[in-house]
């Protein structure tokens, strides 16, 4: 195996494409500093794999793209391709020819070819291990890494002779093969702890998975009594529907009837409104017309009354007037005289007051001398005023300090002795005050110990109100948990009965037989029963009773065979459908007043059937004969051994198989209206739930 081509594209300084070719033989690259030698070894060391930047004289591995020159544009990839020769049984390729390509993108992305196929650096290295070509073999030597080689450490230069000897492939595995061991103990470890973890968890999920298949089996129940339910609804609300159409039917015609009379009645009332509209528009009119004349013979009155009264007033008015007349002339007759009295007296005047006039004119000379003398005095008197003013003032300021320190004094004389003799009267008070204080605070001492005591017992008191007041919440807790078993068991209870009255399970002609047909007023009273609601059996034996009863438990108890024959026939005629099962129990034998012995128990057998049943007195001669030859074992197999010795019995077993003495074969899971809950297996729960709901209802007392 040998290199025989090198082709070089933007590699540092190789921009354009370039190829080195060698040939088998010794081949060299020669020429001077810097012409790109050290280049054409790091794009080898490159191509192989080489992953630091700094072994290829770089800072990062996009520096190894050719950055550009003045001349030159820089490129954004740089590829590196070496091609072997005669390698196939080196490398144990098919191939006589291998070429690997590597490539760089200035955004970081790399990849890998072999014989221009992406591979990866794992591949590459795989390919080339123990053939002394690699980016750190020995087949690469630059410059002082002989002396390196010579001066090292036994240890480093033993990797170069497991290189050359091919066992550093076998190394390399065994070091995978150690990490893999290595990672599997780890996942030993982990998967030893997830199983530790999942059976722990397995209990749980155990109880979970239980109380799952309990949650289904009651919604499987609920779901049963929800159909019962609602079948038994959907009966009523058909049967409700039917009266309520009849019922309205009838209510029609009678809204017809009623509309009709309505109609009728309602033209009389028109006619009569008519009749009534006319008869008070001739009212309004009248009652217009008397107000009118009332209205003008209360104004005529009115107006007859003012004038009377204006009249009486005239009257008045003119005999006051004639002696204000009387008056006022002999008034003026004075006036007249007095007018011409005081007309002289006014001519009078007119002289002096000329006289008067001049007089004043003189006056009025001297008045303005005067006053220009008086303003110049009034000055010079206001100044002297103002500073005798001030001086006034400020001796009354001095005056009224000095009688208030007079008066302080005095004030003060007199509150001292009055201070004094107050003291030496509440000294006496005082020292009680101060026994009393001592005598306070002792008690003040003596209630804080009390108190201190109170708070304890307080302390204690709430202690326990909290005690009592938790053991009261988790009562009440409990009281409301059973209440609310009790609301459960109660609603099934009546559910159950609801289904047990309506005759939840039986056959539709049973059903409607029970309802009383379209006579329940009738048929009801004579009815006893259904016969299967009347027997009690052990829990764990109901399967075995119901499969030898059979299609009997639905049978109906009545006290008059002529109800029955009537029943009869009118389930053939009438609108429902089915067919029933009718019992007289007057026609019945009594039951013996002893009982009869049974038999001796055949081996394997549990109990005679007859013996696991408590019958009433009506029809314990019915269940006896239809009980008779009937067998109760526990599995099939036991059954069918028993029935092959004993040919004559009927055997039924706890799963509910029954072999009958006529050879017929019964079993299976029943579906449609008889896989509903039997009537036994319901009466037993209806007796369990009435004793649980009894003792709930006794125990649901809170304790005080």
């Amino acid at each position: 195996m040998y290199l025989r081509r090198l082709e070089i594209l933007g590699f540092k300084s190789f921009a354009q494409k370039t190829e080195l070719s060698f040939p088998r033989g010794v081949a060299a690259v020669v020429g001077p500093n810097g012409c790109g030698k050290s280049n054409v070894l790091d794009a080898i060391r490159w191509a192989l794999g080489e992953q630091s930047a700094k072994a290829l004289r770089g800072g990062e591995m996009a520096d190894v793209i050719f950055n550009g020159a003045d001349s030159r544009q820089p490129l954004g990839m740089a590829e590196v391709t070496l091609t072997f020769a005669d390698c196939e049984t080196q490398l144990g390729t098919a191939y006589n020819e291998v070429a690997i390509t590597r490539r760089v993108y200035r955004d970081g992305r790399g990849e890998y070819l072999l014989n221009k196929t992406a591979c990866r650096l794992r591949d590459i290295h795989e390919l080339f291990m123990d053939t002394g070509v690699g980016r750190s073999s020995y087949s690469i030597m630059e410059q002082g890494k002989i002396d390196l080689i010579l001066s090292s450490r036994p240890e480093d230069r033993r990797a170069v002779f497991e290189e050359a000897a091919g066992i550093t492939k076998y190394k390399s595995q065994r070091k995978e093969a150690a990490r893999k061991l290595e990672q599997t103990e780890g996942n030993l470890t982990r998967l030893t702890d997830v199983i530790a973890e999942v059976r722990r968890q397995l209990s749980s999920l155990q109880r979970q998975a239980a109380k799952a298949r309990r949650h289904r089996a009651l919604s499987a129940d609920l779901r049963l009594l929800d159909t019962h339910l609602a079948h038994e609804l959907h009966t009523r609300l058909e049967h409700d529907l039917n009266a309520a159409r009849e019922d309205l039917s009838r209510l029609r015609s009678a809204q017809a009837h009623a509309e009709d009379e309505l109609n009728a009645g309602e033209r009389r009332l028109t006619e009569a409104r008519t009749e009534l509209e006319d008869l008070a528009a001739r009212f309004q009119e009248a009652r217009t017309t008397a107000q009118e004349r009332r209205d003008r013979l209360r104004s005529a009155e009115n107006r007859q009354e003012f004038t009377r009264e204006r009249a009486a007033e005239s009257r008045t008015l003119r005999e006051r007037y004639a002696g204000e007349v009387a008056g006022a002339e002999e008034r003026l007759r004075d006036q007249e005289e007095m007018l011409q009295a005081a007309e002289e007296e006014t001519r009078q005047i007119e002289t002096l007051l000329r006289a008067e006039q001049e007089r004043q004119r003189e006056q009025e000379s001297l008045v303005r001398d005067a006053r220009a003398k008086r303003t110049t005095a009034e000055g010079a008197f206001q100044r002297a005023q103002r500073a005798v003013a001030e001086s006034e003032r400020r001796l009354g300021q001095q005056r009224a300090e000095l009688a208030s320190l007079i008066q302080q004094a005095q004030t003060d004389d007199v509150r001292r002795e009055l201070l004094g003799g107050e003291l030496a009267r509440l000294e006496p008070a005082r020292a009680a005050v101060t026994e009393r204080l001592a005598a306070a605070r002792l008690a003040v001492a003596a209630g804080q110990s009390g108190l201190d005591a109170r708070r304890q017992d307080l302390r204690a008191a709430e202690t326990s109100v909290a005690a009592e007041q938790k053991a009261l919440a988790v009562a009440e807790q409990a009281l409301a948990a059973a209440q609310k078993t009790q609301s459960g068991r109660t609603s099934r209870l009546e559910v159950l009965r609801g289904l047990n009255d309506a005759g939840a399970g039986f056959s539709a002609g049973t059903q409607a037989v029970l309802r009383g047909l379209d006579r329940p007023e009738l048929f009801k009273p004579a009815m006893v029963g259904v016969l299967g609601a009347s027997l009690d059996v052990e829990a764990r034996l109901i399967p075995a009773v119901e499969a030898i009863l059979g299609r009997h438990l639905q049978t109906i108890l009545l006290r008059d065979e002529e109800a029955a024959a009537e029943l009869l026939v009118r389930l053939a005629t009438g609108k429902e459908a089915g067919r029933a099962t009718l019992v007289n129990v007057g026609t019945l034998s009594p039951a013996p007043d002893g009982a009869e012995p049974l038999p001796t128990l055949p081996p394997g057998a549990l109990a005679w059937a007859r013996d696991v049943v408590k019958t009433p007195a009506v029809a314990a001669s019915l269940v006896a004969r239809l009980l008779d030859g009937g067998v109760i074992v526990e599995t099939l197999g036991a059954a069918r051994t028993l029935r092959r010795e004993r040919p004559d019995l009927s055997v039924a077993t706890l799963g509910g198989e029954l072999l009958d003495r006529d050879g017929f074969l019964e079993g299976g899971r029943a579906s449609g209206e008889a896989a509903q809950q039997g009537v036994l297996q319901r009466r037993t729960q209806i007796r369990a739930l009435e004793a649980e709901v009894a003792a709930l209802r006794g125990s649901e007392t809170p304790a005080t």
